[in-house]
């Protein structure tokens, strides 16, 4: 199943010895909201483990680029995730499935009484204009009642 969730945003602020210390790694974006604290600790600590074996060169290529080829690897636990609830969503679904409109007794009996040969004749809820218009009333342009 092809997932467009796995992407991330990373941050990267060196400081003043770099490349001879390990550069702040940050995944607190916006952009990352989709993701789960576990998965961005997953790519905090992969990212972290590929830097330790970088010291002494400039790394922050070399990490954008082991994020972009193990990007499915390091969201391994956020797809897991969402196929998890989209299972989840689809259990729900069936439960909530359309309900019945409950009637009384009284209510069926009147509906079979309208009935003609299984359907219900043409116009059966039509609204009177006549007797709509007397309870309401009418009104000019103005809005003055008409007597």
């Amino acid at each position: 199943m092809e997932n467009s969730n796995n992407n991330f945003l990373v941050e990267f602020e060196w400081g003043e010895n770099y490349p001879e210390e390990i550069p702040i790694i940050n995944l607190d974006s916006f952009f990352n909201c989709h993701l789960t604290e576990r998965t961005k600790a997953t790519i905090l600590e992969k990212l972290n483990e590929e830097a330790e074996n970088n010291i002494g060169i400039s790394m922050i290529y070399t990490l954008i680029e082991y994020a972009k080829e193990n990007r499915e690897d390091l969201t391994q636990g956020q797809l897991e995730r969402e196929e998890k609830e989209a299972k989840e969503v689809e259990v729900a679904e069936k439960k909530t499935k359309e309900k019945k409109e409950h009637m009384t007794k009284k209510q069926k009996s009147r509906l079979q009484d309208r009935m003609v040969d299984g359907e219900l004749p043409r116009g059966w809820d039509w609204v009177c204009l006549i007797r709509h218009l007397s309870q309401v009333g009418t009104e000019d342009e103005r809005g003055t009642p008409i007597k």
